[in-house]
């Protein structure tokens, strides 16, 4: 349960039950839980809001996502699946007409985006500790094309916060060469004295299949610069967190938040935070910075909008020079229903509203 959420006093665990059915104050009560199989959700009849459509959900789990895809279009045994169909289904299956009515059976859906992959350079690490070496990898990666590799499911992101969440500011700089190469000259490296990087990334399919096509197509555009020489090294998310937590990786390739997770909270803060305050630890950069100390007790002191939102942009404005991480591509949450399904609501957590659901 995200930490704003409310929840009863008179359900709720003192230490983690995975088989506990409470949960947040809403619209729907669990009344039975399956782990792995099945979760029954039933209108919770002390709700002060709105009333639900269904007075009865039931949420199905599945193990692939051939049996979920199956379920959806050949059987029609569920209305509606999101986490975990592929987006290659989610986009054929739209132009499905069994029926041939001129009608689609399914109808897509969108939400804002949850996700966002990036890089992670060591800044007590050389090179990584000069600013103008984070900044010649910026300008030389292109995040059309890296977002290309994902068929449409991702999109650039130009901002270590996604462009849905409220105070989004484009910072990072559009692909140039020329200026990449120029600032690694800076700094003393050139397309004769060129500059050995490694970049770790996680094999294992955490985020995606497509997780070593992603890494190779990052090392050829760094190495466009003929300047870069990039290695590549893979590891398990097993091997890899122990890595980054003790800080032996000095660059690496990695997503946020969690897979399955959502951040917990609605704002530009879950995108920037943890990547500012936890440094010597966790993601380990070592990056440091009293500007951005400053604003971020800043932010955190301010209870008015407006003002929240202008110090996130200029949090944003202070990454783009100072590379704290240096964000890739973002991903929205996406769903797929049946055609008589409507009321599909996700919001900037990527979770469902199910109170929001209609049926014709």
């Amino acid at each position: 349960t995200p930490p704003y959420f409310p929840i009863s006093n008179e359900c709720f665990a003192e230490v983690f039950d995975p088989l506990s059915t409470c949960g947040g104050i809403g619209p729907y009560l669990i009344t039975g839980w399956e782990p792995g199989d099945r979760m029954n959700l039933q209108v919770n009849p002390d709700w002060p809001g709105a009333a639900p459509v269904f007075a009865n959900i039931q949420l199905r789990f599945y193990a692939d996502a051939d049996s979920l895809r199956r379920s959806l279009a050949d059987f029609r045994s569920v209305d509606l699946a999101w986490t975990g169909l592929p987006y290659a289904d989610y986009v054929s299956l739209q132009s499905t007409d069994a029926d041939g009515d001129g009608r689609s059976d399914f109808t897509a859906w969108a939400g804002p985006d949850i996700f966002k992959s990036y890089l992670i350079f060591d800044q007590a690490t050389a090179p990584w500790d000069s600013r103008k070496v984070r900044e010649a990898a910026a300008y030389a990666l292109d995040r059309e094309a890296l977002a290309q590799l994902f068929n449409g499911s991702r999109h650039p992101l130009y901002s270590p916060v996604p462009d849905t969440i409220p105070g989004h500011v484009d910072v990072f700089p559009e692909r140039n060469l020329a200026q990449a190469r120029a600032l690694l000259l800076e700094v003393g490296y050139s397309q004769t004295q060129p500059l050995p990087i490694t970049i770790w990334y996680l094999n294992d399919g955490r985020y995606t299949q497509l997780e070593e096509a992603y890494a190779n197509a990052i090392k050829a555009q760094l190495e466009e610069t003929g300047v870069f020489q990039v290695s590549l090294e893979g590891a398990p998310w097993e091997i890899f967190q122990t890595q980054i937590f003790s800080c032996a990786y000095p660059a690496y390739l990695v997503g946020w938040p969690s897979p399955g997770s959502p951040t917990n909270y609605l704002d530009a803060s879950s995108w920037t935070d943890f990547f500012v305050q936890n440094t010597d630890r966790g993601f380990c950069s070592n990056y440091t910075s009293d500007a951005m100390d400053d604003l971020m007790e800043a932010a955190a002191a301010a209870t008015d909008t407006a003002e929240r939102l202008t110090i996130y942009q200029q949090v944003q404005t202070l990454w783009a020079q100072d590379y704290p991480t240096l964000e890739l591509t973002q991903e929205p949450r996406y769903a797929l229903s049946l055609a008589k399904i409507g009321g599909v609501a996700i919001d900037a957590l990527g979770l469902m509203h199910y109170d929001t659901l209609t049926k014709e």
